[in-house]
């Protein structure tokens, strides 16, 4: 009678495999090799997916976002006073946006993308204007001379 040597469980991008081999495809029961295999048999292997971490960077403040490898995720949309939400970026500088759904295949670095949000404030007087850009939503706290 010859012997079968059972292949290692193959590693699987984003999962972490127990190192078992099961008899079923749910892997509830274990194949314990105790003898002669005297039919066909189909053995499965269990993989749990990995969890990682999605860190996002507003520009004052870092967040965390536990995220499980193969779900689909939303970045939430961030406010800042003065500016408008132009997404996120990697480190890399790659883009996207925050109405996308995103799949994650690691720890990940993003940063938030702003753009100013100006508005054009006018001064009017003794027949003279002094228009300044200010971001919507400053504080005025005093006039400019004319």
């Amino acid at each position: 009678m010859s012997a079968v040597a059972f292949p290692e469980v193959p590693a699987k991008a984003g999962y972490t495999a127990d190192g078992k081999w099961y008899t079923d495809a749910a892997c509830t029961t274990e194949f314990v090799a105790n003898g002669a295999i005297t039919s066909d048999i189909k053995l499965y292997a269990n993989y749990t997916a990995n969890d990682y971490t999605i860190t996002y960077f507003d520009g004052s403040e870092h967040y965390e976002l536990p995220v499980t490898y193969g779900k689909e995720y939303t970045l939430p949309t961030l406010e800042k006073p003065g500016y408008i939400s132009q997404g996120y970026e990697l480190l890399s500088g790659t883009k996207f946006d925050t109405k996308g759904t995103y799949t994650v295949v690691g720890d990940t670095t993003v940063k938030a993308v702003w753009k100013e949000d100006k508005v054009l404030v006018t001064f009017n007087s003794n027949n003279s204007s002094v228009p300044v850009d200010a971001l919507r939503n400053c504080l005025v706290t005093s006039a400019p001379a004319p």
